[in-house]
């Protein structure tokens, strides 16, 4: 019990920290934190990671490894780390489950849901390579809390590159800002990519 007690101690004084941070404009590094895949099928598609374990804080204490509250983890490099779902900030890819109607109510194309699913699996692909090359290494940077539950916002940089642009510039992904997302004809984009 006083050892949950302490983790929850620190884990307060790091959202102190951070909060002071923000307000303050500190340097971004001070929210940079390291991460690493432990399987490919964590790159759900092309603009979200699942169940991602990412380094919040470096402990200098002994204690028994493994979960010690939902989603907390202590390693056996006296690391604690969180578990977490990532939404690529700004950006937007297809989706792997298409809806079957456009904006306006009327249905879609077998054709176009066909495409979408297509370059959907495209975009996840061209994300999975890039961390494939850096051994599933990747860096979060400014996370925040998403609008859905469970699942934060964050910079993810492979190898010291932004993820997210270069999903843009290789034609699997678009910027989006959070607000409605743009709707595509996807009976005009069979090559699977969205430029």
């Amino acid at each position: 019990m006083r050892r949950i007690i302490i983790i929850y101690g620190i884990l307060m004084a790091m959202l102190l920290i951070y909060g002071i941070a923000f307000l303050f404009g500190k340097s971004a590094d001070l929210l940079s934190y390291p991460s690493k895949l432990t399987s490919e099928k964590q790159v759900y598609d092309g603009d979200t990671l699942k169940d991602v374990r990412i380094q919040i804080l470096d402990i200098n204490q002994k204690a028994a490894a493994g979960e010690i509250w939902p989603g907390v983890f202590l390693t056996p490099q006296d690391t604690i780390e969180i578990e977490t779902d990532i939404r690529l900030n700004g950006i937007d890819t297809p989706e792997k489950r298409p809806l079957k109607k456009k904006r306006d109510g009327t249905l879609r194309s077998a054709e176009s849901r066909a495409n979408e699913k297509y370059a959907a699996a495209q975009s996840r692909l061209a994300l999975l390579n890039l961390l494939k090359d850096n051994e599933l290494n990747l860096t979060v940077l400014n996370p925040t809390i998403g609008k859905y539950a469970g699942r934060i916002v964050a910079i993810v940089k492979v190898d010291g590159m932004d993820a997210a642009q270069y999903l843009i510039e290789n034609g699997h992904a678009l910027p989006y800002d959070g607000g409605r997302k743009v709707e595509l004809d996807w009976e005009k984009l069979s090559e699977g990519a969205m430029r």
